[in-house]
């Protein structure tokens, strides 16, 4: 499995940097990598995703075509290299093309069940928050 740290595009020359990482790590019950998360923050993604077990971290020119390129761990996870540098802006730019190619501008709406709001199921309802869900069930009117 791959994760985009920086997705190719005209304005990095169409390299684009990702970890790979076992996709079933957690299921496996490995450890979480916090390095590979804190990697992931500094390209602007917060929450930042949990990663597990071990990765590997990768770049790939896409033009003129897919070809691996080296990638130098000392100067290349320097926090101060010029892709993590720019890895923000690139990977917001990219969000905002893709909200103009797929026509949805809003932002992610909230989970059903959250924010106060309850989900209507068939025969019940409840809401969430972080410490607790609430389960509501009617009680059928009683014969008097």
């Amino acid at each position: 499995e791959t994760f985009p740290l920086v997705h190719p595009a005209d304005t990095n020359g169409y390299n684009g940097v990702y970890i790979y990482l076992d996709e079933v790590g957690m299921l496996k019950k490995l450890p979480s990598n916090k390095r590979a998360t804190a990697i992931a923050s500094m390209c602007g993604f917060y929450p930042p995703p949990n990663f597990y077990g071990d990765v590997f971290v990768g770049r790939v020119k896409s033009k003129p075509v897919l070809a691996n390129v080296g990638f130098n761990k000392d100067k290349d996870m320097d926090p101060g290299s010029e892709w993590i540098k720019r890895a923000t802006s690139e990977n917001l730019a990219w969000q905002q093309e893709l909200k103009k190619v797929t026509n949805k501008s809003e932002t992610q709406p909230a989970a059903v069940g959250t924010e106060g709001q309850a989900a209507k199921e068939e025969n019940f309802s409840w809401t969430q928050d972080d410490e607790e869900i609430e389960i509501a069930v009617p009680v059928s009117d009683i014969n008097k």
